[in-house]
């Protein structure tokens, strides 16, 4: 139940981005109403990623390590990028 609602949560990220990417391609950018709609959209996304990152790290991952469930370092590693990249904007 718990791997499910996993798979859930990055799913939910990746079609978040999905409406963000189209966005972008729909957006006109000479209306300072939908520019601002667009803006706090990814201002939105970045939070989502940054608390989605944070929780994994500090809650998730360390309780699947203490089960010992057999975890990829890629996940970390994929956080330590992401959360460099959101710094840097």
């Amino acid at each position: 139940m718990s791997f499910i609602f996993y798979q859930f949560q990055h799913k939910a990220i990746r079609n978040f981005f999905s409406e963000i990417n189209l966005l972008c391609g729909s957006t006109n950018f000479q209306s300072v109403t939908e520019v601002e709609f667009l803006r706090d959209r990814i201002l939105k996304s970045m939070s989502l990623l940054a608390s989605h990152s944070y929780i994994e790290e500090q809650v998730i991952l360390p309780a699947l390590r203490k089960k010992e469930i057999k975890l990829s370092d890629k996940d970390s590693h994929d956080h330590k990028k992401l959360d460099e990249k959101l710094f840097q904007v």
